[in-house]
């Protein structure tokens, strides 16, 4: 027996296939059109339940502009737990790997690196062999230096005062910390000498470890002495290539040829350093 389609059927036929290509036709434009950006401007890191504050970096997930559009929810232990938020702290640096399910159960995988997470203090710099007079003036921030380049300095606290009426040596202690929390310690010794007594240097240094100088053009090399109270005389200097460089009595030196050399410093007492030198046109 012949199965006779009738009109009512064909109907239903019809709205079904142009239905069926409707939804395939957006499903493959959904598809092609969505997905997910990652870009520093839209990366949050929290640390510690702290804000990452270094270079403002945020981590979010972007997806179709939005960072919550068409999102059902997260993943960031490869799918055993999702969360419906896009918010992940971060405790350590290392790849951020994570899947993310949109409202029609498609789910994507994406990952990121964090490799700058703050967990070092600030760093204290002293002065190298600090020395000073008895019943001078001392004062700390002549002496030492505290910065934090990644996310900023919050305070600095300095314990032990240092007393100039007694000889000898003495400490102070140094504790800073950063916005993260992050704290950095360092004991600074500090020796006190007679008043009038002739210091000679321990330590001599180029104030740069690179000069660069024009062709026919002069610039005098700067000396750091340390200790700071140290008598320096008859500083001896020498160039590794006169055709490169020439350097006087002084410390001035002139550039004679294009090309690269070193100046050799010698103090009175053998104290000894070089600093590089760059000759162009």
């Amino acid at each position: 027996m012949k199965k006779v389609i009738t009109v009512k059927n064909l109907t239903y036929i019809v709205l079904f296939t142009i239905l069926f290509f409707l939804c395939l036709n957006l499903f493959i434009e959904d598809k092609n059109k969505r997905k997910i950006e990652f870009s520093k401007d839209n990366i949050h890191v929290l640390i510690n339940n702290k804000n990452w504050t270094s270079s403002n970096v945020e981590l979010t997930i972007k997806y179709d502009g939005n960072s919550t559009k068409d999102i059902d929810s997260f993943s960031f232990d490869g799918g055993k737990t999702w969360t419906k938020s896009n918010l992940y702290i971060v405790e350590q640096s290392g790849i951020i790997n994570m899947l993310i399910k949109d409202v029609l159960g498609r789910i994507y995988e994406a990952s990121y690196a964090v490799d700058n997470i703050d967990k070092d203090g600030p760093e204290i710099i002293n002065e190298k062999d600090i020395m000073v007079y008895q019943y001078s003036k001392f004062n700390v921030d002549d002496y030492i230096k505290v910065i934090d380049t990644a996310s900023g300095l919050d305070k600095v606290k300095i314990k032990d005062e240092i007393n100039t009426d007694k000889l000898g040596t003495q400490k102070f202690k140094v504790e800073a910390i950063d916005k993260l929390g992050n704290k950095s310690k360092k004991t600074i010794k500090v020796k006190i000498i007679q008043k009038g007594k002739k210091v000679k240097p321990n330590i001599i240094e180029c104030s740069k470890d690179i000069i660069s100088i024009k062709k026919n053009k002069t610039k005098k090399i700067k000396i750091n002495v340390y200790p700071r109270i140290a008598t320096v005389k008859n500083l001896k200097y020498k160039s590794d290539d006169d055709n490169i460089i020439s350097v006087d009595k002084n410390g001035i030196i002139k550039g004679k040829k294009i090309g690269k050399t070193k100046v050799y410093i010698t103090s009175e007492n053998r104290k000894k350093t070089y600093c590089s030198i760059i000759v162009s046109d």
